[in-house]
């Protein structure tokens, strides 16, 4: 192999050591790797010689980043102590700014974890689009009334006249009852009495049982995974009596899964329609001139049918059933499942707010965060003009754009990221120490934690880059001058 074509080291390979060079044990590592190759090439040929250049090259990127890893380790825990003694030397500063920054950031956090848990209501349902609750609108001289009940018999009379309305069931709810469990006695809070076609309607998570055991017969029960534990504890439930008022025999016959917290639909029992006879005798069940707000009608609708249409037909389906003096002042309308904890107008098996609400409350937590970054901007902007006379000196020795802003985002970055470490605990203590002792409980959401994190982050990137134009476009006579 002659001189004039010997064969260059790898060019990637020497790439990678002159990018690692400055981070080398040995400066002069590149020309002995080259003087190495050269002896190499000439004894064994290109291929090998090249190899074992690659080798050497792969071999030394671990050391780089060791190398890297540590001094960046050390940079930082210099940060940090020059940041300790900054946050020592101007303490009123940097508890106004770092303060104020994190507890705007924790309660924006906390603002839209509570929008958050709201419009997540009855998300859980698989059928939710197609699911309608039957209001009723009362027209009386004085104007509207708005109740989401309807009359007992309303469900079965729906299902006869509308063909699209096969999968209607009537709901009761009654807070007002006792069960009898051996000789425990428990008042039952959320008691539901439903039709057999409320499991076609909501789609349940069975425990025990099935959906072919749907309260066909009298004074058969369901309970919830909760109450079931409650009642009979690590027991099987299935075929287990309560007694109900001291009077009669409910027979459990499955237990369902806890309904979430956030549903329109909040039971612990589930007992059968025809059981209902016990709080309201059967020709009180048959009248269509009984308002009873705890009553509710839901429908499941297949895609085809059209709400609005189905309203149309109202008139003529409350003229059949009603007398004149009722039909003429009672209208029957169709409300989405997923309108009804946010319509005050209507009651709720569940509590109800409003979309207003959720979206002032929404724009109260950005409003906060707004006037921190503020506050945070004005008080940074305020300490970084102390230091015009050394930005002053780096323009006159030659400091570019770049270096500015690497040495102002230090500045800035420190005091956003200590707001974060004191924001995202703050956030979490308030929503797991307070939120979660209310009866609603909000869960946890990692992703508005980051959110908040971001946007500060983006403030903070927004108010460097004024701080690095403001600078490099001033004057540094000026800024000697006046110093």
């Amino acid at each position: 192999m002659t001189s004039n074509h010997i064969p260059p080291p790898p060019r990637l390979a020497k790439r990678l050591l002159r990018f690692m060079k400055g981070y080398l044990d040995n400066y002069s590592m590149i020309d002995d790797l080259d003087a190495v190759y050269k002896s190499l090439l000439e004894q064994y040929g290109h291929s090998k010689a090249a190899s074992w250049y690659w080798y050497q090259t792969l071999g030394a990127i671990p050391r780089y980043l060791a190398f890297l890893l540590t001094w960046k380790l050390v940079m930082f825990g210099n940060y940090f102590k020059v940041t300790l003694r900054n946050i020592k030397k101007h303490r009123a500063y940097s508890l106004i700014n770092i303060g104020g920054l994190a507890v705007g950031m924790a309660v924006c956090i906390l603002i839209f974890l509570v929008v958050q848990y709201e419009l997540g209501f009855d998300s859980h349902v698989p059928d939710k689009d197609h699911i309608y609750r039957v209001v009723t609108e009362v027209n009386r001289p004085e104007g509207k009334d708005y109740t989401g009940g309807t009359p007992f018999p309303t469900a079965a009379a729906l299902r006869s006249d509308f063909p699209e309305m096969e999968q209607t069931t009537q709901i009761y709810r009654d807070d007002e009852l006792m069960f009898t469990v051996e000789e425990n006695r428990y008042k039952g809070d959320i008691v539901f009495f439903v039709e057999p076609r409320f499991f076609k309607v909501f789609a349940t998570d069975w425990v025990r049982g099935n959906a072919s055991q749907t309260l066909d017969d009298p004074f058969t029960v369901i309970l919830t995974e909760r109450l079931a534990g409650k009642f009979f504890g690590n027991t099987d439930a299935i075929g287990k009596v309560l007694k109900l008022n001291n009077q009669h025999d409910l027979r459990v016959i499955g237990v369902v899964s806890n309904p979430p917290r956030r549903t329109s639909l909040p039971y612990d029992m589930l007992i059968s329609w025809k059981s209902l006879s016990v709080r309201w005798d059967e020709e009180r069940l048959g009248q269509w001139d009984f308002l009873n707000n705890d009553s509710n009608t839901f429908t499941l609708l297949p895609e085809s049918a059209k709400p609005q249409t189905l309203e149309e037909r109202f008139d003529q389906f409350e003229r059949k059933y009603m007398e004149t003096e009722y039909a003429e002042s009672w209208s029957f309308r169709l409300q989405p499942l997923s309108d009804i904890h946010f319509d005050p107008r209507y009651e709720s098996y569940n509590y109800v707010t409003s979309r207003v609400a959720l979206l002032s409350l929404s724009a109260i937590g950005l409003l906060i965060l707004v006037i921190a970054c503020i506050n945070f901007i004005n008080l940074t902007t305020a300490q970084a003009m102390k230091r015009n006379r050394e930005i002053g000196m780096r323009k006159v020795l030659g400091a570019t754009v770049s270096g500015f802003y690497f040495m102002i985002s230090r500045e800035f970055f420190k005091w956003v990221v200590i707001a974060n470490i004191i924001a995202w605990p703050l956030a979490y203590y308030l929503t797991h120490e307070w939120l979660q002792e209310f009866a609603y409980r909000i869960p946890l959401v990692a992703g508005y934690f980051l959110l908040g994190g971001f946007i500060s982050l983006g403030v903070a990137a927004l108010v460097m880059s004024y701080q690095v134009i403001r600078a490099a476009t001033a004057n540094p006579v000026d800024s000697l001058h006046y110093e």
